[in-house]
């Protein structure tokens, strides 16, 4: 890996290798050899041991001329190594330069790549403060650190700092001037005003030069911009004044116009020398850029004709405002036409027709390009020359509705949607298939297949649908999309048309509708791909930010043109209001939602509500329905002799009992106020009324109200649930049969019994938890909300509004008798707690009462006594005798004799009661703490009492 590649690591020279270390004697190994000899010597006297002392000089020697060997060794090698990062650091060096080279022309193009790219296509960027004269040696921004160690150093050094082939730059403001042969001079000067039209708009600056050699000049777009860019050549000419910047051409230096800049003398066409005012560099030498005249020539009639289309300088320039109220609208021509003046072109006034240009039109630009503007005025030109019965616009605007808010006043407009949700967005569909249904059935039955054929006197205006922010709208409702889709398609005949806007057209709208959608208008967009997306050309994206209302338009013949939109001020929009205050509204084809509250007073006018009135007698009205697939309100009505009995189900707050309330209302305006009555919330009382309803069905019309179906019998004892939803199921068939009316609300469906639920033929669906819960109900789950607001909810497969009323006031409680004990008389008193219940008798006034025991002892002296003091009948005590279940059944003989002739009473429940009295049937039901009990007379069935009290019978 090239370790200089990391652009992100400066770039350095590679340090100098180190100087070798000389090597040393190695003296201690030189006299050790010498110095063993000599000992050897002395211990052995042999002259053959002194021969060792000649090793340690040859040792000594050897290794000094060895580590010089190795010192030259590694100092080559660290040569070689330093010669080669020498190389790669100047292969980086050359990489790196290319890539500024690059980067430096990216910046500032070469002249043939301006004058080869599409003309103009330099105008949106920011343009350079400085011109491209041609290309030579510049300095470079690459550094590189380093102290050099020889001239190889130096000569990197001074490649880092240079780049060649680079960008040679001037100053316009200063003024350039070319000294040289004629036609040399010239052809760079030419370079040099070329390159300045072509990165500079027509509305920036303006190119001032002579006839002759610079006649191609005048082609130039450049006529009108702020700033001037004078063109000298030749002595005598005029000489710039003001802050007009200069290109001058002269044989000689002498005749150049005094105070410029920079002065470039042409040497060859290869070679030109760059004197600057100020540079301490002097003159810099570089290839000069040369453009021929009639290269020149073609390039500035190509960008007139660029900056013509555009409207962008030139004799053809736009204003940069248009007033709508300064503009004449054209006479109506009946259906034929919907022609409006939205601005003006190079021709003069623009006139746009949605029916000859159209039928359908799309829009795009960008913020902040005047498209909402824009399509304020087209709508306000439109209704300037149409009445409302020959013109009605629909506007869905999802930006909040702000733009179309100056219109929304206008008999024109039938109304503005913002932001649906799915709920809303479903209404819309079926709201727009309606009003194609609609002007399809008008056409055949006046014998037409195009609006255009109808007679003057149908009354049927052309509706325009404006949809602003249409990617938004197919991004959320692809159904509503498909809708669009379909008018595109088939909306010229039935006289709808579409003018849909977006930001971003490209690759937005559908194939299928852009298809249909002749007429285009296109304001700025950032991207040249936008712009060729609506009409066929990038020249949209060529638009300068500060022109707003500035747009190309395309009606369709392929040829587009730009035009300056129109604005309408608020004092041309209150005229226009004022001019049409007497005007009849065009007819909505697209329904508000319903309203969040309904009065019951308010269904006895539906016409206030937008509805129908009820014709039938027997219909029952408890709300509105929203019916947008065919284009209308009704009223919502139950009908209990052919619907069969009402059920309401909804989650808590939905509003169910405010529905029991509404059915009860209307029942009670046609039936009577005593005609209603509701089950009530104490079960004993809720017991009764049951009873009365399964035991004689009413014949008069009668209504029974049960809410909280689902719980009403959750808390009663298990045989009193059965039974009471048996009643409930028989009261149900008699209502199905005719023989009274039952409506019913519940949280939850499922918790009610399978029994009970078959028996309503009616259900209506308020707020539910999930879609889920309301397809269990049969009800369309397209149509769910998690925020239904109370009383919303469906019937009949319509979305509906209930009527909100009070409920009737509750029934009456029943009056149980008070129990009274005869003189004389012997009751027998069953209870769960015999001494306490015997301690509260006690208490009352001509009352004997005798605790029952356990033994049967005790049973015989109590029969005894009642044999022996038992008072002729009406007079002396009433005598009680009170036990529980167990000490009753423990004397059955006795319960057995009394049981004949004596009244029983039982106070407990229905355990007490079963254990002593062979009867199934059930008594009537208590209330959980309830001061009644039942009384059982003799051989017959058990009736509810009030238990006495001491302070007597």
């Amino acid at each position: 890996m090239n370790r200089f590649a990391d652009e992100r690591r400066p770039l350095a020279l590679p340090p100098r290798p180190a100087p070798a270390r000389r090597p040393s004697l190695p003296l201690l190994a030189t006299l050790a050899p010498v110095l063993a000899a000599g000992l050897m010597f002395a211990v052995t006297h042999s002259p053959l041991s002194l021969m060792f002392a000649a090793i340690g000089p040859l040792v000594g020697i050897a290794s000094l001329l060895d580590g010089l060997r190795g010192a030259r060794r590694d100092r080559r090698r660290a040569m070689r190594e330093r010669s080669v990062a020498l190389e790669e650091l100047e292969r980086e060096i050359e990489m790196r330069h290319r890539d500024e080279r690059s980067a430096a022309w990216r910046r500032t193009p070469a002249l043939d790549v301006l004058v080869g790219e599409p003309p103009g296509s330099r105008w949106l960027a920011e343009p350079p403060s400085q011109l491209v004269l041609g290309a030579g040696t510049e300095p470079s921004a690459l550094r590189l650190d380093g102290e050099p160690a020889d001239e190889r150093d130096r000569e990197l050094l001074r490649l880092a700092a240079r780049l060649d082939g680079a960008p040679t730059l001037v100053t316009l403001d200063g003024g350039v001037g070319f000294v040289g042969p004629e036609l040399l001079a010239r052809a760079a000067a030419r370079a040099v005003v070329a390159r300045c039209a072509a990165t500079r708009t027509p509305g920036e600056v303006r190119i001032e030069a002579p006839g002759g050699a610079w006649a191609w000049a005048t082609r130039l777009p450049h006529r009108s911009g702020e700033r001037a860019v004078l063109v000298v050549d030749g002595p005598g000419a005029a000489t710039p004044h003001g802050a007009a910047a200069v290109v001058a051409v002269a044989a000689d230096r002498a005749q150049l116009p005094p105070g410029l800049g920079a002065v470039v003398l042409m040497r060859s066409a290869r070679r030109a020398e760059l004197h600057e005012l100020g540079d301490p560099r002097g003159g810099r030498e570089f290839v000069p850029e040369l453009l021929g005249e009639r290269q020149a020539a073609e390039f500035a009639v190509r960008l007139d004709e660029v900056a013509r289309r555009n409207a962008l300088g030139g004799a053809g320039a736009l204003p940069s405002r248009v007033e709508l109220a300064g503009l004449s609208q054209p006479a109506p021509r009946g259906r034929s036409s919907l022609a409006a003046i939205v601005g003006v072109g190079a021709d003069g006034p623009l006139e746009l027709d949605l029916v000859a240009d159209g039928p359908h039109a799309l829009v795009g630009g960008t913020t902040g390009s005047g498209k909402s503007e824009f399509l304020l005025a087209w709508l306000a030109a439109l209704a300037a020359a149409h009445a409302p019965d020959r013109l009605a616009v629909l506007l869905i605007d999802f930006k909040g509705g702000a733009a179309f808010a100056p219109i929304a006043d206008l008999p024109h407009v039938t109304g503005i949607v913002t932001d649906l949700d799915e709920a809303e967005a479903e209404r819309a569909v079926q709201s727009l298939r309606a009003e194609s249904r609609r002007r399809e059935r008008m056409l055949r039955a006046h014998g037409a297949r195009d609006i255009v054929e109808l007679d003057d006197s149908v009354e049927l205006a052309r509706l325009v649908i404006v949809v602003d922010e249409f990617q938004a709208l197919l991004d959320r409702f692809a159904e509503l999309g498909d809708v669009i889709a379909d008018i595109a398609a088939r909306g010229r005949s039935l006289g709808m048309h579409l003018v849909l806007a977006t930001q971003r057209p490209n690759g937005v709208v559908r194939e299928q509708i852009s298809a249909n959608c002749r007429l285009r208008v296109c304001l700025r967009v950032l991207q040249p791909g936008d712009s060729r997306a609506v009409v066929g050309v990038a020249d949209a994206a060529r638009i300068p930010p500060d022109r707003p209302g500035r747009a190309v338009v395309d009606r369709g013949d392929g040829e587009p043109g730009v035009f300056q939109s129109a604005l309408a001020d608020p004092v041309h929009l209150e005229l226009l209001r004022a001019a049409h205050a007497t005007a009849r509204r065009a007819r909505r084809p697209w329904l508000d939602p319903l309203p969040p509250s309904i009065g019951v007073r308010e269904l006895d006018d539906p016409r206030r509500l937008g509805a129908a009135p009820l014709l039938e007698a027997s219909a029952l009205p408890i709300g509105v329905l929203d019916d947008p697939g065919e284009q209308r309100r009704s009223i919502a009505a139950w009908r209990p002799a052919s619907d069969g009995p009402l059920l309401v189900v909804g989650a808590p707050g939905s509003g169910t009992s405010t529905a029991l309330a509404t059915v009860a209302h209307a029942f009670a305006v046609r039936h009577g106020p005593d005609s209603v009555e509701s089950l009530p919330e104490l079960r004993s009382d809720a017991w009764d009324v049951l009873e009365r309803w399964a035991g004689s069905p009413p014949v008069e019309p009668r209504l029974l109200l049960v809410d909280d179906l689902d719980r009403v019998f959750r808390p009663w004892p298990d045989e009193y649930r059965q039974a009471g939803e048996a009643m409930l199921e028989a009261v149900l068939r008699a209502a199905r049969a005719g023989a009274g009316s039952v409506a019913a609300a519940a949280v939850r469906q499922p918790s009610i019994p399978a029994a009970l639920r078959d028996g309503f033929g009616a259900v209506l669906a308020l707020r539910q938890p999930s879609r889920a819960d309301l397809a269990l109900l049969g009800a369309d789950p397209a149509l769910w909300r998690a925020d239904e607001r109370a009383g919303a909810g469906q019937w009949r497969g319509l979305r509906v509004q209930l009527a909100s009323g009070a409920l009737p006031p509750p029934t009456p409680r029943r009056s149980d008798p008070r129990l009274v004990f005869r003189p004389g008389a012997v009751y027998a008193c069953v209870v769960t707690n015999a001494r306490l219940e015997a301690e509260r008798l006690q208490r009352i006034p001509g009352l004997r009462c005798i605790v029952l025991g356990g033994g049967a002892e005790a049973s015989r002296a109590t029969a005894e006594s009642l044999a022996l003091e038992a008072p002729s009948p009406g007079e002396g005590l009433a005598t009680v005798i009170v036990g529980d279940a167990e000490s009753w059944a423990g004397a059955w003989q006795l319960w057995g004799a009394i049981r004949q002739r004596t009244t029983v009473i039982v106070r407990g429940g229905l355990p007490e009661l079963r254990a002593l009295v062979r009867d199934r049937r059930l008594p009537p039901l208590l209330d959980p703490g309830d001061e009644r009990g039942w009384c059982l007379p003799p051989g017959g069935g058990a009736g509810r009492i009030v238990w006495p009290t001491a302070s007597g019978n």
